[in-house]
């Protein structure tokens, strides 16, 4: 009797070793006589990092009183909503299921369009050199949203030749410049320059096109310029750039023989007259 057993002990154990030799019948196998088998079919996503989206209560001692706080941080739908294989290949599921370049834009379709000049990284798709994919403790995904993010391209040494940043100190360049494109080769936001020259349209209810639009490069040269107010070129001659001579003369109050100066009576920037009249009473 005691040869029986043995017997059939080691006929079961040689078929576990057989039919563990494929996943899935190894899995059916192996579960039948044991609790705690991996389920071959089950997705187990492991995720050493900390939970990003929370909530933090800190005492406001003015007021005495608890308030609570969300931690700064994003997530990816697909990531948070575990459909993991909206992006990777189930085959592979170290590799992107398309190329990342036609992955990313098959949802964030327009970044790669919407500006007249692309950020390289933008235009090539290559979205995770600057994103997570799946979290971080930043917003929008991003790795940081310091300088050091920027300066893993670009040399700080060449940024600072600019003399725009020798007072930058630890500014985010995300202040000042989209990281995506722009309607220029710096990628400028509109609001960059008002960020050091706030006054120049601050309580201001009438403002010139350029201005408001943050197209200042259309009449100051962002760097360096022979013309004072690092302007382009002074003069009527800037102005007539954009508007149209015949028009301006047109109207009685312009005397073309008198070659008046467009800034004797208008400011290019902004005012609380309509035409932007200068406020001659103070």
């Amino acid at each position: 009797m005691t040869n029986n057993k043995h017997f059939i002990f080691n006929l079961l154990f040689v078929v576990l070793l057989f039919l563990s030799c494929s996943t899935q019948s190894g899995y059916y196998v192996k579960s039948f006589f044991f609790d705690g088998v991996t389920n071959p079919n089950v997705i187990i996503i492991q995720d050493t990092s900390d939970v990003i989206i929370k909530d933090t209560i800190f005492v406001d001692n003015k007021k005495n009183e608890l308030n609570v706080s969300p931690i700064l941080g994003s997530i990816h739908p697909p990531f948070e909503q575990r459909k993991c294989f909206e992006c990777h290949d189930e085959k592979n599921r170290t590799k992107g299921k398309l190329p990342q370049r036609v992955l990313c834009f098959s949802c964030h379709d327009g970044y790669n369009k919407m500006y007249e000049v692309t950020h390289g990284p933008v235009d090539f798709g290559l979205c995770t050199a600057c994103h997570n994919p799946h979290k971080t403790g930043q917003k929008k995904l991003l790795y940081s949203v310091q300088q050091d993010l920027c300066l893993q391209c670009h040399v700080i040494d060449d940024v600072l030749v600019n003399g725009f940043h020798a007072k930058i100190a630890d500014q985010s360049c995300i202040n000042c410049h989209n990281p995506h494109g722009g309607q220029n080769r710096r990628f400028l936001k509109k609001e960059a320059c008002l960020q050091c020259h706030p006054k120049t349209i601050e309580k201001k209810q009438f403002i010139h096109g350029p201005v408001a639009s943050g197209e200042c490069g259309l009449c100051h040269k962002p760097h360096n310029s022979k013309e004072s107010n690092l302007l382009v070129i002074t003069g009527n001659k800037l102005c007539l750039n954009c508007h149209n001579v015949d028009i301006i003369y047109s109207k009685e109050y312009h005397i073309k023989k008198k070659k008046q100066n467009c800034l004797e009576c208008h400011d290019p920037h902004g005012s609380n007259q309509s035409f932007l009249i200068i406020n001659t009473s103070g």
